[in-house]
């Protein structure tokens, strides 16, 4: 597992290393440049101190000026008078000023000029150059050789120290349980912590809501299913105590109606938890909200049918094309189709109709049925709650699953009077800026 601390120690020591060796560098470069100069400013100086008539009574005589250093005198007749260093026998160069030469498998810096014809030549190893170059960049750069290491032990414990508030709430939040999801303190946190602690505090925040839902929604179910289940049993034993064949037989065909409700119940709240959780993944797509509210009415015709109610699908003229969970949204509009037919009477009317405006996808579902009060409206779609007007039964879960489809999809929803004189209008609002999702 890669380390924060790790990772920063060595790109610091890299970068350390790399500017000690630059500067180094430099310093030499540096030096090199100043040392020749200077020799080049003692060659000509060596030069021009010489008398001006040169023999060899004149020339203070004595082994060598210096070891790199070779002073040669030739007179007019190009006889060499004078050499300040016999091992060194440079060969008389007739170009005047400052060149660079090798001689002896060695490079030589010389520097020769006429005088009162005598010709001068005085010469350097450039090796000597190379020496005290060398010599004053290591002087300039063992300060920070000595000091790197006191550096690095510095870096490293203001890093240690830098790092001890990650290392103190990743301990607060491993000695967290389940049941303690309060945020996470950011009192004297860096600016650099606080962003990320600010992020665990909403995901503490949403798990704490989830795990909250979870808790009351499966409060919810067992009370929920406990009443079916209980009716289920009680209905099991008055059949199993009628003999005769019509009142069993009733009897039976009421089982299996209890039956059938129990398993619808306990179908609404398994997909109310998934759309609740999570669960699936939320595959948005372009889709045409026409076909789909078509299809929605075709596949409600039997039952409306059966009713002898008139459902009818009214679309737009053009075909809009929405980014939606095409799953999720035929769910909620056949939940939303099947509570109109629900609470309709025979030959009511129900209309989904779809159109488009300036803001929003507009989706309508109206009926002419019992409709809801108005003081019921908000809480129709908390799970388990039936309108006082509700005759038709039901599991109490079709609109809460429409509330949680519709904030999928950032929609609002809204519950208002139906202008067919009586009955519901649902009211559906789809954003159409597709760059949310």
């Amino acid at each position: 597992m890669p380390s924060i601390q790790n990772k920063l120690l060595f790109w610091l020591v890299l970068c350390i290393v790399l500017a000690s060796s630059c500067s180094g560098i430099i310093s030499y470069k540096k030096s090199f440049t100043a040392t020749t100069e200077l020799f080049d400013y003692l060659l000509q100086e060596v030069a021009t101190s010489l008398p001006a008539h040169l023999d060899t009574k004149t020339i203070y005589q004595r082994d060598s000026l210096n070891k790199h250093i070779v002073v040669q005198i030739w007179n007019h007749k190009q006889h060499l008078i004078y050499s300040s260093n016999p091992e060194w026998k440079l060969p008389r160069y007739t170009q005047q000023g400052f060149q660079t030469i090798t001689a002896f498998s060695t490079s030589w810096r010389i520097y020769t000029e006429n005088r009162r014809s005598n010709y001068i030549q005085v010469a350097y190893q450039s090796s000597a150059v190379h020496e005290l170059a060398t010599e004053l960049a290591i002087q300039a750069i063992l300060p920070f050789a000595l000091i790197i290491p006191l550096v690095l032990i510095l870096v490293a414990l203001i890093i240690h120290q830098g790092l001890s508030p990650f290392r103190s709430t990743a301990q607060a939040l491993a000695e967290r349980t389940p049941d303690q999801l309060e945020p996470l303190p950011t009192k004297k946190l860096p600016k650099e912590l606080v962003i990320i602690t600010r992020a665990i505090n909403e995901l503490l925040a949403r798990l704490a809501s989830a795990l909250n839902a979870q808790r009351s929604f499966v409060a919810d179910a067992a009370h929920e299913l406990r009443s079916p289940l209980t009716a289920l049993k009680l209905q099991l034993q008055l059949t199993e105590r009628i003999q005769q064949e019509p009142q069993r037989s009733q009897a039976l065909a009421k089982l299996h109606e209890r039956l059938n409700r129990a398993i619808h119940l306990v179908e609404q709240m398994l997909l109310l938890a998934r759309q609740e959780s999570s669960l699936e993944p939320t595959n948005f797509q372009l889709h045409s909200i026409n076909q789909l509210v078509v299809h929605a009415v075709q596949s409600q015709q039997a039952l409306a049918q059966q009713k002898k109610i008139h459902l009818e699908a009214q679309t737009s003229p053009e075909d809009i094309q929405l980014l939606m969970n095409l799953s999720s949204m035929e769910i909620l509009l056949r939940n939303l189709i099947e509570n109109a037919l629900k609470h309709t009477p025979p030959e009511g009317i129900v209309i989904v109709a779809v159109h488009e405006d300036n803001q929003a996808i507009v989706l309508r579902v109206v009926d002419n049925g019992c409709g809801i009060d108005a003081e019921e409206r908000e809480q129709v779609f908390r799970r388990f709650y039936r309108a006082t007007n509700n005759q038709q039964g039901g599991t109490g879960l079709g609109l809460a699953i429409v509330k949680s489809i519709a904030e999928q999809h950032h929609a609002s929803i809204a519950l208002l009077d139906s202008p067919l004189g009586q009955g519901l209008l649902v009211e559906l609002k789809l954003p159409k800026n597709i760059n949310k999702f």
